[in-house]
């Protein structure tokens, strides 16, 4: 049987395999590497030497094995280049370059080219996969043409490159597909497909990127810190929310012309989903982004697409005038056919794999997709004979045929049922275009290797019925198999089910198994292809224990005296036993009987450590051993105690404890909210409803009579690692998880594992809400800080991971868990805004904003409104919102977010009867008989209906209560008012002010607050720049006068009309001011002599009114 399945692999070796070339370290002459001894094999790196010349023929792979030595560089495999490298693929064999072994994205280092030392390169025609840099150019001159760069962690790296060019490639689904770093070049006519980050410029200056299809990216284009780019005649595709085609960070572009920008029909319904995004916070000046198709003639539309300094004063702005009314032609996807590329296969077995899948990329939406198998050496018939064909025309699934990158998967059954004879073979696809008849693709193509023959497995070491008296041990063998690459080998003891993938090098295979059984054991060995073709074999063996090892583990002591026993049956044979520690040092034992001991205790590193006990008989032989791990986490095993005055507040533990039954550490009276993802209930829940165990981020509701301090014992957590917790969909109770404050701004959020954003950014997306709610003194206060001890509510419009990295930690005593008022959720508005209080006694609820802030828009506006948290036993006041604000989606949820909380805490806040009965605890409803979303911060535009809905509720047990404001708005501009719908009463207020309610307890009441703008019309007047002509000695003065509070920029321009400086005096009140000017345009170059114009504008500060300009002239004589 044995030699039949060596004939096989011998037959196999034939029909499909290559002979492998170990690659030398270093070339130092000129060398061709060509097919036929291909694949190369490179164990660490290869050095292409100084005036040395590294050719390689199409058709030629190079492949890397995984290096985990220390480099200069890089832990992984490199190609390095001081010399030459031509890289000579061609239309029917491209040079390929990837990994030796099955791996993932930056599994390999890449590339290198170091021009700074004179190297060079000129590529056509490669495909490079899974690197950490496709390809990295340091200086020179690179040229990089007809290439395919997927699934790397960097497609192309270009750093202080010059006169580059980058043409006709094709990158997809690398983090970033090409990244310029000060470099200056051509990017032309490439497919730049469902990366993360299409065009990354950093710093650079005056690179052209022009006809490319950017396609489906995260980001598109974007510029960070570079100037005087060109981006012109491109073709973008946006095809999900909160993707975008360019984003500007830093500086910007010379000019962004002739583009089109398409997007998906998703988009179109959803209009706020930004596309170009423009962050400039260098006053770089205007970004020229004229004469291009953005999917739609309207232009209220492209500005809802546009981020910029209509919607935020500190951006730049995009002058997108005039726009083309039409799809601009001449761009990518029309000079020229679709272009089609697939990435490397994997091989096919029809007895193990049941499906082949291919990877390809498509630049531009087609019409159809043909994919053709192609018999290329004539192993089931003619010679190029194709053996199966399918097309896709959208009938199946349209998405195949758009821009982006796909996977197409077939079972490979062939027509007639004929069976597949193992060998080479070629996958083919050709696309039509969508927009010229008969226009096709060039034919792309990739190796299909078809390979049904398991490997050839052997186990070398241990033999069947081993004995051996040491707990670990080293299983090794070999495995052979013409399709190698890719496939891997387990190893598992098959009662305990310890094992895992052993190291595989070359052909050798091995695996440390760190604990035996005592007894018998069985190791189960299974053998894998690249084609997922296996073979397994059984081998068992006795570990027959001399020793055993007595630790402590975990421990929060930094040594440990190891202790252990020897077995009687050994107890004569040994002489002594020696502890070695897992970095070398060996430790002397003593022995009293069948016990020994270490003489002096062993140092333990942090995290785990690896102990091994050695026994050496009489003669000074090894005779066995024995390992253990021992944790040291000097966090475990520790007490902290937590000092709480009486009363209703929210809690949390800042650790985990061994005993997480909150009642035992809490004491009733004690509840939780629970979200609506578990048990599909949302409200509060209270001892003996199955109440939440205690983690370390979970906050609950505690009231207890007198104070209290709780000591916990249990395990803290390390800032330094960080920490990760889940956050379900609606309102969440959390807690601090460090013994240390954690800072709510630096905290991260992601979804799905994908990208992490800040509080700012997610916020910015509709993930959640910006507010983070404590409670103390008896309501509810807005927080910075989650303190230990203390809880916390926070609302998520869908599933989250909460990312706190260590910087988010303080590490110093004390907290800043509490706002002041003028900190809270009413600071930062640029218009006016009025607090509001509600107070009964010694409870409150203070934080309420309602106000007025110019460009706001009439739905919820994240950056403002605020919703608020679950009600509680006492006073509260909230907003009910217009019809516009009251149901907000998150992007990428399905449902929208239920703010409306359906239970209260009125039994727990108030009236304290929560012993641990479960009766009676399910609430009342939240606003008894009001509907709908409830608001703690209402803010409106100042051309929405200004009239508020305000409910007083009376959750406390008195009747008088008492409700404050104050504010700051324009009282010459602005008449504010108390209404009552039921009285028809109306009381003007002042900017600050009290009034005394009598509410009995449970009632709510209705008011409203209603806002009336009756300011005087504008007036800017005395504008004068002076000295005026101007010698430039001196900074020109640009003064004017106001009648009221308004927001004033001026503008300069030349006598041809072009911009050029703006200046700001913000927001001023009345009376005289000026601008001062240096004479330095946008750029920060002086201006010339000659005539300018100024023209200064004047803005109601509350976006209501006309605006005010004055113009005039200035002269520069110097």
């Amino acid at each position: 049987m044995v030699f039949f399945m060596v004939f096989l692999q011998l037959l196999a070796l034939s029909l499909v395999g290559q002979a492998a070339t170990i690659a030398p370290s270093t070339i130092s002459g000129n060398v061709r590497w060509i097919p036929e001894n291909s694949p190369y094999i490179v164990n660490g790196d290869v050095m292409v030497a100084r005036g040395a010349t590294l050719t390689i023929a199409a058709g030629t792979e190079v492949r890397f094995r995984r290096s985990h030595n220390p480099k200069p560089y890089t832990n992984r495999g490199v190609l390095r280049v001081l010399g030459t490298l031509k890289v000579e693929g061609n239309t029917t064999g491209s040079v390929y370059f990837g990994l030796y072994e099955d791996g993932a994205m930056g599994d390999w280092g890449g590339i290198w080219i170091d021009g700074y030392n004179g190297g060079r390169v000129m590529m056509e025609y490669a495909e490079v996969e899974k690197a950490q840099r496709g390809i990295y150019v340091s200086g020179g001159n690179p040229i990089v043409k007809k290439s395919r760069f997927s699934a790397n962690l960097t497609g192309i790296h270009l750093e202080r490159t010059t006169d580059f060019n980058l043409e006709g490639n094709i990158t997809s689904g690398n983090d970033y597909g090409f990244y310029l770093d000060s470099a200056q070049g051509t990017v032309q006519k490439n497919s730049i497909v469902s990366n993360s980050w299409g065009i990354y410029s950093f710093l650079s200056r005056g690179v052209t990127i022009t006809h490319n299809a950017i396609k489906s990216n995260t980001f598109g284009i974007a510029i960070d810190g570079g100037l005087q780019d060109v981006i012109e005649y491109n073709d973008f595709s946006i095809r999900q929310p909160n993707d975008y085609g360019i984003y500007l960070f830093r500086g910007k572009p010379a000019r962004t012309n002739y583009n089109n920008f398409f997007y998906d029909p998703e988009i179109v319904r959803k209009p706020s989903q930004v596309f170009w995004y423009v962050w400039n916070d260098d006053n770089a000046g205007e970004v020229n982004a004229s004469n291009n198709w953005w999917d739609t003639i309207k232009p209220e539309i492209v500005e809802a697409y546009i981020m910029d300094k209509r919607d935020r004063s500190y951006l730049g702005l995009v002058n997108y005038l005039p726009m083309a009314q039409r799809p601009i032609s001449g761009t990518a996807d029309d000079i020229g056919a679709p272009v089609v590329s697939i990435d490397s296969m994997r091989p096919f077995s029809p007895v193990a794999s049941g499906k082949m899948v291919a990877t390809y990329v498509l630049s531009e939406t087609v019409e159809s997709l043909r994919v053709d198998v192609v018999d290329i050496n004539g192993l089931m018939g003619p010679k190029s004979g194709v053996l199966f064909t399918y097309e896709e025309r959208g009938a199946g699934d349209p998405k195949l045929l758009q821009d982006g990158q796909h996977n197409w998967e077939w079972d490979g059954r062939l027509p007639g049922d004929r069976q597949w004879v193992d060998g080479t073979y070629r996958m083919e696809m050709v696309a039509m275009d969508k927009e010229v008849p008969g226009l096709a693709s060039e034919t792309a193509g990739t190796r299909l290797i078809v390979d049904s023959i398991p490997p050839v497995l052997t186990i070398d070491f241990p033999d069947p019925g081993y004995t051996l008296h040491d707990n670990t041990l080293t299983v090794r063998g070999t495995v052979e198999d013409a399709n190698l690459i890719g496939g891997f080998v387990l190893v598992r003891e098959t009662i305990s089910g310890a094992g895992g993938r052993a190291t595989l090098d070359g052909n050798s295979w091995q695996f440390w198994l760190s604990r035996l059984r005592e007894g018998f054991n069985e190791l189960l060995v299974m053998a894998f292809d690249g084609a997922d073709n296996m073979t397994q074999k059984t081998v068992g063996l006795i570990y027959d224990p001399i020793l055993d090892l007595r630790v402590t583990s975990p421990t929060n002591v930094n040594s440990q005296v190891i202790q252990g026993t020897i077995r009687e049956y050994f107890l004569e044979e040994i002489g002594s036993v020696v502890v070695e520690s897992a970095d070398g040092g060996r430790y002397a034992t003593r022995r009293e009987g069948a016990e020994f001991s270490t003489l002096e205790p062993v140092p333990l590193s942090l995290g785990e450590n690896l102990i091994k006990a050695i026994a050496y008989d009489r003669d000074g032989g090894q005779k066995g051993s024995v390992t253990a791990v021992i944790e040291y986490d000097p966090l475990y095993d520790i007490v902290v105690t937590g000092n709480f005055a009486p009363g209703l507040q929210m809690v949390s533990v800042p650790l985990q404890p061994f005993d997480d039954d909150p009642t035992k550490i809490f004491e009733p009276p004690l509840a939780r909210w629970r979200s609506g993802a578990i048990g599909g209930e949302v409200g509060y829940i209270y001892e003996g409803q199955d109440l939440d165990r205690v983690n370390p981020y979970r906050g609950y509701w505690w009231k207890p009579a007198i104070a209290k301090s709780r000591p916990v014992r249990g395990k803290a957590y390390d800032p330094a690692r960080g920490f990760e917790f889940p956050l379900e969909m609606g309102w969440n109770q959390i807690g601090c998880p460090f013994l240390e404050p954690v800072q709510w701004e630096k905290v991260k959020f992601s979804v799905d594992q994908g990208r992490s954003l800040s509080l700012q950014e997610a916020v910015g997306e509709g993930w959640l809400s910006r507010g983070l709610w404590g409670y103390r003194d008896g309501g509810y206060v807005p927080s910075s800080t989650l303190s230990p001890w203390s809880g916390y509510w926070v609302l998520a419009r869908r599933k989250l991971q909460v990312v706190i990295p260590p910087e988010a930690v303080e590490m110093t005593s004390g907290s800043r868990s509490i706002l002041s008022a003028d900190q809270g959720w009413g600071a930062g508005v640029d218009g006016w805004r009025m607090q509001l209080s509600l107070v009964a006694g010694d409870l409150q609820d203070r934080y309420n904003y309602l106000g007025v802030v110019p460009g706001i828009g009439p739905g919820f506006d994240p950056r403002y409104d605020l919703e608020k948290p679950p009600p509680v036993g006492g006073p509260t006041l909230w907003f009910s919102p217009s019809p516009s604000k009251q149901v907000i989606r998150a992007p990428g949820a399905t449902t929208s977010v239920e703010v409306t909380p359906q239970a209260d805490l009125h039994d727990l806040g108030s009236s304290g009867d929560l012993t641990g009965s479960a009766q009676g605890k399910s609430g009342t409803a939240s606003g008894r008989g009001v509907q709908g979303l409830r608001l703690a911060a209402d803010y409106r535009g100042p051309n929405q209906s200004l009239v508020w809905d305000v409910y007083l509720d009376n959750g406390s047990d008195a009747e008088s209560l008492t409700l404050s404001w104050n504010g700051n708005w324009d009282v010459t501009q602005w008449q504010i008012a108390l209404l009552d719908p039921a009285t028809g009463s109306k009381v003007p207020l002042g900017i600050h002010g009290t009034r005394s309610l009598t509410l009995s307890p449970g009632e709510i009441k209705h008011m409203q607050i209603e806002a009336v703008w009756e300011a005087a019309e504008l007036a800017l007047s005395e504008v004068l720049p002076y000295p005026n002509p101007w010698d430039m000695s001196r900074p020109l003065k640009l003064a004017f006068t106001l009648n009221q509070g308004a927001s004033v920029e001026a503008r300069i321009y030349d006598v041809a009309g072009n911009l050029v400086r703006i200046l700001s005096a913000g927001r001023q009140e009345a009376g005289r001011h000026y601008l001062e000017w240096d004479g330095r345009n946008g750029r920060g170059r002086i201006a010339a002599n000659g005539l300018y114009f100024y023209q200064v504008t004047a803005h109601h500060i509350d976006g209501r009114g006309k605006s005010v300009k004055v113009q005039g002239r200035l002269a520069i004589l110097r």
